[in-house]
């Protein structure tokens, strides 16, 4: 125990340093705790602390003061090394989710800053000890006021002014589908959007987004506006069209309202369309339906001609119940031919049966009896 105390008064006057396996120690439970154990005491290292020096803490402390604003810091080496790698450990948490966000939209400004600060702050918190820690610090002073400046607007960046730029990202290209139904002072705005969205720090002017942006949205609506009032037209002049050549009382409601039909797509286009170029594109659609239409109008007069007479009940359906139009067309059948019947009764056709007393006699019998059949048959043209 006397040795552990000599030890814990060397370490708490920072004459010390004390490292278990291959982390130095700064909690003071967990150093008592080491120190008090006979196993764990055995597996101390204990090094001279080489002590930084007093200007680089002085620079350390005004480090964190200019750039992360902080002041109050510990006066002890070891505990303004726990506090100062705290806060390098916080910037670079933040840093790392903010290249999370490149993955997302990959257009966002400012990678390359952040990812040289982020580079820079994972090196100097991998130093463990904290002498070689702080002059490392006090040594790259103007390189980390320097990553932190360019990093400081990007940081700043990732607020309101992300989710305008990803906004108008997505715009852009939609102002760009439609930019041959704009005037020219809207093109320009379209242009200039274009141009903020390239620049390689472009944080200053991303304020003059949404300005461009409502004046190019209402250019747009009023470019719709027009390119629908046309189409409405169009649309109009061809329904009224197929209405007249509709109106003929063959035509059923049914069939009506299956052609004029074809153009109820048009109808709900022209109602959700938010784009100049969609809605024009329904005018080359109207023509194409409206040739369809002519189609199946001519198909249907073609049938409603061909179609067979209706023949009063009785005369020539066999089905009385069943419409003529379903009834089947029955191929005419050939006469039947006419059947002759001749009596044969010439009684030399016929002996009598006790006359035949052998199979011999029987077998000439009928050999005979079939040759004046086929005589009498040839004579009376009877065909066989």
């Amino acid at each position: 125990m006397t040795v552990s105390g000599l030890v814990a008064t060397l370490y708490l006057k920072e004459e010390l340093k004390l490292r278990y396996q291959s982390e130095y120690m700064f909690n003071t439970d967990a150093t008592a705790k080491h120190l008090t154990r006979k196993d764990d005491a055995d597996k101390l290292v204990i090094e001279i602390r080489e002590k930084a020096g007093e200007e680089d803490l002085k620079a350390v402390k005004q480090i964190l003061s200019d750039l992360f604003e902080k002041i109050n810091l510990p006066e002890k080496e070891g505990e303004l090394y726990k506090e100062v790698k705290k806060i390098f450990q916080e910037e670079l948490s933040n840093l790392q989710g903010l290249e999370g966000r490149y993955q997302e939209e990959t257009g966002y400004p400012g990678r390359p800053q952040i990812e040289a600060y982020r580079k820079f702050l994972k090196e100097l918190t991998e130093n463990p000890d904290s002498s070689t820690f702080f002059r490392a610090v006090a040594s790259r002073r103007t390189e980390f006021e320097a990553l932190h400046a360019e990093a400081e607007p990007v940081k700043s960046f990732f607020g309101a002014q992300a989710e305008i730029f990803k906004r108008l990202t997505r715009k852009h290209k939609d102002y760009c589908r439609n930019i041959q139904f704009l005037d020219g002072e809207t093109k320009a705005a379209i242009n200039e959007i274009d141009s903020i969205l390239n620049m390689e720090k472009p944080y200053s002017q991303i304020r003059q987004l949404p300005i461009l942006e409502k004046k190019i949205e209402v250019s747009i609506q009023e470019a719709l506006s027009a390119q629908k009032r046309e189409v409405r037209e169009s649309l109009d002049t061809v329904l009224k069209e197929l209405e007249k050549e509709l109106s003929d009382e063959k035509f059923s409601d049914d069939f009506k309202e299956t052609v004029l039909g074809l153009f109820n797509v048009i109808e709900r286009t022209l109602k959700d369309a938010e784009d100049c170029a969609l809605v024009q594109s329904q005018l080359s659609l109207i023509n194409d339906l409206r040739v369809e239409a002519y189609k199946q109008i001519d198909l249907k007069r073609q049938t409603i001609r061909e179609k067979p007479p209706k023949v009063p009940y009785g005369e020539g359906n066999d089905d009385p119940e069943k419409p003529d139009a379903e009834q089947e067309e029955k191929p005419a059948l050939p006469p039947l031919p006419q059947r002759t019947t001749r009596v044969i009764n010439k009684i030399s056709f016929f002996k009598s049966r006790k006359m035949l007393e052998s199979e011999a006699d029987i077998e000439e019998y009928l050999t005979q009896l079939k040759e004046k059949m086929l005589t009498i048959l040839m004579k009376e043209n009877i065909r066989v």
